[in-house]
């Protein structure tokens, strides 16, 4: 399996599971990502626009493949800006879910620039999003 074809997988993945779990989503472009949740795109992710308790959220989904993983980069590109925008002060539930032997998804959730989101609810949705089940049918 390619990496695009792995990338395809969890994209219809999450989108399948964003509306299970009748959640609002639409699809975020790169450059509103930044302006309306300061969160700058890493990699190859794909992003959405969620509500969540009535909060407008980013969520990004980068899925990366075994040797994306063993390179370490992509990796820790993701964390870097997740731990930026905690050093500013921003609550940012971060999640990342294991897909042996294929690769890795890194799930990561923002609040609207001055918006202000439960980092436990978040956490709790992330892991919702891509419960056991669903990961066992990504392996």
């Amino acid at each position: 399996m390619t990496v695009a074809q792995f990338r395809e997988e969890v994209r219809s993945t999450v989108e399948d599971r964003l509306e299970h779990l009748g959640v609002e989503a639409a699809p975020l472009p790169a450059d509103e990502l930044e302006s309306r949740y300061g969160r700058r795109a890493t990699g190859e992710a794909i992003h959405y626009r969620v509500s969540l308790g009535g909060t407008d959220q980013a969520l990004t989904v980068t899925p990366l493949d075994q040797e994306q993983v063993d390179d370490y980069r992509p990796v820790l590109e993701v964390t870097e800006e997740v731990e930026r925008l905690q050093r500013e002060g921003r609550a940012v539930p971060y999640h990342q879910v294991i897909v042996a032997p294929r690769g890795s998804v890194m799930l990561d959730l923002v609040a609207g620039n001055g918006g202000q989101a439960d980092p436990s609810a978040g956490m709790a949705f992330l892991q919702r999003l891509l419960d056991h089940d669903v990961v066992r049918r990504l392996m």
